[in-house]
């Protein structure tokens, strides 16, 4: 069973690791605004993977282009319910993948909230093209890394045991008659003096 750390352990943990998430994602789109030009391809391994900078205003694959905000609102209610869950108290494993998830959600936020056009409607910057399947960005590998970690933790996390089946009901054990439970079985128990004379 994982141990629980304190709380002041866990946010230190989470925010450490959140914000290397945040930083690494914000520096590769720095680079990457820098160093590419809108559409150009840079292959990297083959045909699987290529540098192509696009200025997305939706989520991943694009979704929801056309509501911006209503992802920046998302996010950062994402952000408020995982700064509670650690609150909560979870164990020292499950605060890093939190706070890489969190980082993760802080970079491509970051976008929304600075980038143009506007506060909340920023597009994010994706520059890192699978095969043409979809453009993402370093911050979208932390979220997906992220979430399979979390899922390999609660794989790896035993079930709690219902306390009804922890520890039996005496109520309902068989009780042994009196005279067992006093030591005596029934043929060493004193015999009737009639029972006695019929024999």
């Amino acid at each position: 069973m994982n141990s629980q750390p304190t709380l002041r352990r866990r946010a230190l943990i989470a925010g450490g690791v959140a914000l290397a998430a945040a930083l690494s994602d914000q520096a590769s789109k720095i680079w990457a605004l820098g160093a590419l030009d809108d559409g150009q391809r840079v292959p990297l391994i083959g045909k699987w993977i290529s540098l192509v900078l696009i200025h997305n205003s939706g989520a991943a694959f694009s979704l929801g282009s056309s509501a911006t905000w209503i992802f920046t609102i998302l996010s950062v209610i994402v952000l408020v319910a995982l700064v509670a869950y650690v609150k909560r108290g979870c164990s020292a494993a499950t605060a890093a993948a939190v706070g890489l998830l969190g980082g993760g959600a802080v970079g491509n936020l970051v976008d929304r909230l600075i980038r143009p056009p506007g506060i909340g409607v920023g597009h994010v910057v994706d520059f890192i093209n699978y095969n043409d399947y979809f453009i993402g960005n370093v911050a979208d590998i932390w979220i997906v890394l992220a979430a399979l970690w979390l899922a390999v933790i609660a794989a790896r996390t035993p079930s709690p045991v219902p306390q009804g089946q922890a520890t039996s009901d005496p109520s309902r054990e068989p009780q042994a008659p009196p005279s067992v439970k006093a030591g005596f079985s029934s043929s060493t128990l004193p015999q009737d003096p009639a029972d006695e004379h019929n024999a």
